[in-house]
């Protein structure tokens, strides 16, 4: 069974951030930084998930972006793992764009004579953390496996001089389903599936505080609600629904993206005072309106279901 995997919220918050940033805001370029190696790194998971469809199949469970605490209580991610009755195998998946070197003498990875972070340490850790892990589990006898994917087939990664353990360790994503294959089981179904259920209650997502790590001042948000057709926010309430005094197109629907961009940079609950500022609205009736549909309410607290906002945004 494949989980399916889910666009990174992280993506969402990057995107939400520069749209509601003046244009001047001197962090804008690290936010587009960021946002393009998320997107990348995104794009290249996307792009191995086509290949893993081959192990679509009954005994294997496929899951994405697991980040579990270690036995020292810091967090070690893996964008992939597959589980099978035989073995555990990760693959750090990685959308590099080529030549690429791994010097194997100073264990670096080089492009271009940039040093890029070490994908084959990376997974060893996380092999070690994942190992840990099954020795608390009490599955110490559970054999695991590690590999790095590059997943844009285009792109040529040499090891120089050669070494052995790091070419067994290096894949294309049409290579990986050959190397899933079975062997002595070393789980029962039963367990298995208790396993992973297991790993899908440890998963700790990752949420990354916008405004402190670009250092940020929440006040500087743009507030307002942004007109679906320029992008402005020059919106207003008229009648049942929203004009803009930009392009004058009417919606009525515009403030779902604004609360979901609410929620997403501030977090929950909200109250019908926040919404009225955000929003930049005057009527509180009409404010506890609109929240009452696509929330719910715990005293003067509204919590938003954002399932329902993403659908209508």
């Amino acid at each position: 069974m494949i989980q399916h995997r889910e666009k990174p919220i992280l993506i969402e918050k990057l995107e939400i951030l520069l749209s509601r940033l003046p244009a001047s805001h001197p962090s804008i370029p690290l936010i587009e930084s960021e946002l393009q190696r998320t997107r990348a790194g995104f794009q290249g998971e996307k792009d191995v998930d086509y290949h893993l469809r081959e192990l679509n199949r009954p005994g294997i469970f496929i899951l994405h972006d697991l980040r579990l605490k270690t036995t020292t209580g810091s967090f070690f991610q893996m964008d992939t793992l597959i589980l099978t009755e035989s073995c555990a195998t990760i693959l750090e998946i990685k959308n590099y764009a080529g030549p690429i070197t791994y010097d194997t003498h100073t264990r670096q990875l080089i492009r271009d004579h940039e040093v890029l972070s070490n994908p084959f340490l990376q997974a060893r850790r996380q092999q070690n953390h994942l190992q840990n892990l099954l020795l608390n589990e009490h599955l110490s006898h559970f054999p695991t496996k590690a590999f790095v994917i590059i997943a844009n087939p285009r792109t040529r990664l040499v090891v120089e001089p050669p070494d052995e353990k790091i070419s067994q360790m290096l894949l294309y994503p049409s290579e990986v389903s050959s190397k899933i294959t079975s062997s002595s089981k070393r789980l029962t179904g039963t367990e298995l599936s208790r396993f992973v259920t297991r790993l899908n209650k440890l998963n700790r997502p990752f949420d990354m505080d916008l405004f402190s790590h670009f250092k940020i001042e929440p006040t500087v948000i743009i507030k307002g609600i942004r007109c679906p057709q320029c992008g402005t926010f020059e919106i207003q309430r008229e009648y049942s629904g929203w004009r803009c005094r930009s392009c004058y197109s009417k919606s009525k629907s515009a403030h779902f993206q604004a609360l979901y961009d609410y929620s997403l940079l501030f977090g929950q609950p909200l109250t019908v005072k926040k919404t009225l500022d955000f929003l930049q609205m005057t009527s509180r009736f009409t404010a506890q309106r609109l929240l009452s549909k696509v929330s719910h309410r715990d005293g003067y607290r509204y919590y938003l279901n954002l399932s329902v906002l993403k659908q209508h945004k």
